[in-house]
């Protein structure tokens, strides 16, 4: 279940958003959007980030996933492979 402060509630009925995928979409528009420390900060992240040679990788992979699904929604452009 979606839960949502009362404060962010009445913005979406002054936005006129009924459906679950109108307010998802809505939400993601208003503060989905990542400021440049933000990703800065996410960058950092991603450069520290190891994955373990001798352990399950599928922590790291959704740690890294994770962080750079803000940075492509931002349209930024890693410069070189990781």
């Amino acid at each position: 279940m979606l839960q949502i402060s009362l404060d962010i509630r009445k913005l979406i009925v002054q936005a006129q958003k009924e459906s679950t995928k109108d307010i998802l979409d809505w939400l993601k528009t208003q503060y989905g959007t990542t400021t440049i420390s933000a990703a800065y900060t996410n960058v950092i992240a991603v450069n520290k980030l190891l994955i373990p040679s001798d352990c399950d990788p599928t922590p790291a992979i959704d740690q890294l996933c994770i962080l750079f699904t803000p940075l492509e929604d931002n349209k930024f452009i890693y410069p070189e492979p990781l």
